[in-house]
């Protein structure tokens, strides 16, 4: 039995969207640097908003955070011991990946929750 891609079946939700691989990053002068892969391009379901119960599960001080989720096929990562979490960039906005779902055995895709990157970041 082979895996279905489920985001096969909404081709007219599809965007271009760029990847940025999260890489291991620094310290400079105390401050963390993220250090990022240059980007790719990579199929998202156009972004939408998170439901409440979504944001309900946020920690307090992030849900006034600008959030949406979207679905891939790419290859996505979270922050772990060693690299940062990868980024999105879709229609001049840069989103960072704050959750990844892996969702292979149900649909070949992932769920993700994005959190947009403001200018003082």
């Amino acid at each position: 039995m082979t895996s279905v891609d489920m985001l096969s079946y909404f081709p007219d939700e599809m965007v271009t969207a760029t990847l940025q691989s999260g890489q291991a990053g620094s310290y400079v002068n105390g401050v963390w640097t993220p250090s990022f892969a240059a980007g790719v391009t990579i199929s998202i379901i156009f972004p939408q908003p998170v439901s409440q119960e979504q944001l309900q599960q946020l920690p307090e001080g992030e849900r006034a955070q600008n959030y949406v989720q979207t679905w891939t096929t790419a290859d996505i990562n979270v922050r772990d011991n060693t690299t940062d979490s990868d980024r999105i960039v879709y229609d001049g906005k840069t989103y960072l990946v704050y959750q990844a779902e892996d969702r292979l055995f149900s649909g070949n895709f992932k769920h993700l929750i994005l959190r947009e990157i403001t200018a003082d970041e």
